[in-house]
């Protein structure tokens, strides 16, 4: 999205639930960029690195998901999120090599996303 306030114009992005009714909208998150500047849709700004992909590695295969640490990371969760949006599943997440059941989840894309106190990586995956 673009605002504008005070002859400045600013971009930023916001995910919100609408009710059945289309009477309620709750906003569930939303960053801007204060300084002019663009901002990527999801991006939660500074203090987060995406600096750790080559310290995990997701990999998909008969609807279950292994995350493999390969460096001591603290503090991981991994979200599984829908394309609507929807957070579908969570777990904590430790180093070495985890797997997770996702049977349970109808067909289609999702996509991963481990975040550790060090920073945060994002896959896409299939479940057939």
């Amino acid at each position: 999205m673009r605002f504008e306030s005070g002859g400045t114009t600013y971009y930023g992005w916001a995910r919100f639930d609408v009710s059945a009714d289309l009477l309620t909208l709750t906003i569930k998150d939303y960053a801007y960029e204060s300084s002019g500047a663009q901002i990527l849709a999801g991006d939660m700004g500074v203090g987060i690195s995406e600096n750790i992909a080559d310290q995990v590695g997701v990999y998909s295969n008969n609807n279950m998901v292994t995350v493999k640490v390969n460096q001591e990371l603290t503090n991981g969760a991994l979200q599984v999120v829908s394309t609507d949006g929807k957070i579908v599943k969570e777990f904590a997440v430790s180093n070495g090599n985890q797997v997770f059941d996702l049977n349970d989840l109808a067909a289609g894309l999702y996509v991963v996303n481990l975040t550790f106190e060090e920073g945060v990586a994002t896959r896409k995956i299939t479940i057939n």
